[in-house]
This record gives C-alpha cells, structure tokens and sequence, in this order.
C-alpha cells in the first residue's frame, strides 16, 4: 500500500492517498501517517480513496480511529473517491453517516467554497 500526503496551504487541508487496500497488513503505517498529518493541525484531513478497492475489518477499525483522533484534534475529516467494494463497506456499516463523503478530491474542494 502507497501511502502519499499533500498539504493544501490555502484551507489546511492534509490529503491522504490510501492506496489500493487498507487491511491488517497495513493499518499500522496508515495510522502512522495519519498521525503525522494531525501534528501539522490542519482544518481538514481528507482520506483519498480513489485507489482503494479493498478493505477488511482491521481497515475499518483504521477509519473509525481516523474519526476519533480527528476530532479529538479539532480537525474535520472527509473521504473521497470511493470505489464500489469499498463504498459498500461504508454503507453497510453505517461509516458513510460518519463522514463528509464526496465523489473526487475536486468535489470537496468545491463544498468549501460554499
């Protein structure tokens, strides 16, 4: 699993690229990166999941903790790009009503707009 980060300086906003699987395999490096996102304090933490296309339990275990040190951190957390596999996740386990979810990275620079 690739696991990138940007900063957008305008609205601090720490962009996450999940890459292709978010399982126990890898959850401890992307709560790593996660955590080192939270200590630059930005506004918004967004999970890229463009390329995600498997997620198993130990990964949403991930995602729930993403959530819990987001907040407790006094950071907004959004997801995009969901693919269908992992979209059904989301769904069927009620996570989409956790989230700000939004179709691409550009969709939810644009909900900040407004």
């Amino acid at each position: 699993m690739l696991i990138k980060s940007q900063s957008k300086a305008l609205k601090h906003i720490e962009v996450i690229e999940v890459g292709d699987s978010l399982v126990a395999s890898n959850t401890s490096s992307f709560r790593l990166r996660v955590r080192q996102s939270l200590e630059k304090h930005p506004h918004w933490l967004l999970l890229d999941m463009a390329q995600t296309y498997c997620m198993d339990s130990a990964g949403l275990g991930a995602v729930t903790y993403v959530k819990r040190v987001a907040h407790s951190n006094k950071c907004h957390i959004a997801i995009c790009g969901l693919q269908e596999p992992v979209e059904f996740v989301f769904t069927s386990t009620a996570l989409m009503d956790w989230f700000s979810v939004h179709e691409s990275r550009e969709a939810f620079e644009q909900s900040l707009d407004h």
